[in-house]
């Protein structure tokens, strides 16, 4: 809980020198803030309320997403984007709206793991979260609502040994060094969420892999290799 504490002292001190006219809060549906929480699919789903004295009207938008650590999701966790929702009537003050999210969790992080997971509102318009965020509202230290999540116990059919020695980008390539050498090497590249973005098999004699990432955006991706039916994976951010 460092990390948010942090955050929202800061957060409060930034946001007390910037004309602030909205107070958003956010709490889940069904979890008690910092509950542990070990079900998959998790429900991700929360309420967004109006605390201020300000009505937002039609047409406006309200946005809001997940946070993990200094990493930051939008509802697919897509890294460092943000969802949102136009509102289609006006929100007075006092009135809230659900946001319903179930989802299994992807693989993102380490099997059975236990992580600080939050969901956020960052509040009205892009200027909420594009430079400072929370930019706007009155008071962020009730935009942030966590629990501590069970990550699932991943299986593989495949054991995950140590494989991968460096993984690093010179430009637009992925290089991977390996501790095995002399043999055939699958290189597979995934999304945060699980999506299959490449796949390459390498004759891998001097225990260095050259991959093209000319055609990736920025973000955060899962990278995968294979060796004598064995398997490893790390985590690089493009």
């Amino acid at each position: 809980m460092i990390y948010r504490t942090v955050l929202l002292c800061g957060l409060f001190l930034i946001s007390a020198n910037l004309f602030c006219q909205n107070d958003f809060s956010i709490r889940w549906n069904i979890h008690d803030e910092g509950a542990t929480v070990e079900d998959n699919p998790f429900n991700g789903s929360f309420i967004i309320k109006n605390e201020g004295e300000t009505t937002l009207l039609i047409g406006d938008t309200i946005w809001y997403g997940y946070l993990m650590g200094d990493l930051i999701f939008d509802l697919n966790f897509n890294p460092s984007l943000y969802s949102g929702k136009v509102l289609d009537e006006n929100f007075e003050p006092g009135d809230e709206f659900s946001v319903s999210n179930i989802f299994e969790w992807p693989l993102l992080w380490e099997s059975a793991a236990t992580v600080e997971f939050c969901a956020t509102v960052y509040g009205e318009g892009i200027e909420s979260y594009l430079e400072i965020p929370y930019t706007g509202d009155d008071n962020p230290t009730d935009n942030i609502t966590c629990v501590n999540a069970i990550l699932p116990t991943y299986t593989a059919e495949i054991p995950s040994v140590d494989l991968i020695n460096r993984l690093y980008r010179v430009n637009d390539r992925l290089i991977v060094e390996t501790n095995q050498k002399n043999s055939t090497t699958l290189v597979s590249v995934y999304t945060m969420t699980g999506q299959l973005l490449l796949t390459q098999s390498n004759d891998n004699l001097e225990g260095k892999i050259e991959v093209s990432t000319a055609l990736f955006t920025s973000g955060l991706y899962i990278v995968s290799i294979e060796q004598n039916n064995q398997i490893d994976r790390a985590k690089i951010l493009f």
